[in-house]
């Protein structure tokens, strides 16, 4: 949910390595541990196909824009 939240109200276009990092940071924590960022596939699974990542330029976007 997190990450489809990310993607809805970012102000530019995400890389997949951008969003993992994202998912990463937590309010009440104030490192940010590499240990705990997730996986490209699992961020595409749970999000039950609803995102897709272009392969040349890393961007993450919804599988479907609306205007």
């Amino acid at each position: 949910m997190r990450a489809i939240t990310l993607l809805t109200y970012a102000y530019r276009s995400l890389t997949i390595t951008e969003l993992q990092h994202a998912l990463v940071v937590q309010n009440d924590e104030e490192t940010f541990d590499d240990g705990d960022v997730v996986i490209e596939e699992v961020i595409i699974s749970v999000c039950c196909g609803l995102i897709v990542v272009d392969q040349n330029s890393k961007i993450v976007r919804l599988v479907r824009e609306y205007f």
